[in-house]
């Protein structure tokens, strides 16, 4: 029975191990600068949709969270300061939240307005791990998607959903 005991110990010591190095080695991987572009989907006006927008991500790992800074054209013209990213990676998944320093939203005339007493809009983006056969190519490519609401004539809240596309590499 003690061999028994000692002998699931050291596997489990192993597999923990194993764990540890998986853990170090993706968090070596990933940690860092990652270089990529969004693109507007579903209700936004059609000007935007056939842009895209670069942006930058700085995140660093603890486990299989990670936390970092944000930079696109719209930090750079109406911030002083970078958006932050929060989020998860679990084997070839990726989810994170991005928040701008405040609310950034577009008024009736389809400009890009920024409401400082109004906290950002959650911006979920969700993608796949991939990694190049023959190549150190490591991307990740998904879907973002953002909820807000207006009030009706009435008061009322009238939700709305906007979504779009996005990719980055390292």
């Amino acid at each position: 029975m003690r061999k028994v005991r000692i002998g699931l110990m050291q596997k489990w010591k192993f597999i923990f191990q194993l764990k540890n190095n998986y853990t170090r080695m993706k968090n070596d991987k990933l940690n860092g600068l990652w270089i990529g572009t969004y693109k507007y989907g579903f209700g936004y006006p059609e000007e935007y949709k056939k842009r895209e927008e670069p942006f930058s991500l700085n995140i660093q790992f603890e486990g299989d969270n990670f936390k970092g800074t944000c930079h696109d054209p719209f930090i750079d013209t109406h911030f002083n300061q970078p958006a932050t990213v929060e989020g998860t990676f679990s084997p070839n998944l990726i989810s994170f939240i991005k928040r701008y320093p405040s609310l950034l939203t577009i008024n009736e005339n389809e400009q890009t307005i920024v409401v400082p007493d109004r906290p950002s809009i959650d911006i979920h983006y969700t993608g796949l791990f991939y990694q190049g056969l023959f190549s150190r190519t490591i991307r990740f490519e998904g879907e973002w998607t953002m909820t807000d609401y207006y009030l009706n004539e009435f008061g009322k809240k009238e939700f709305y959903t906007l979504n779009g596309t996005w990719t980055m590499k390292k």
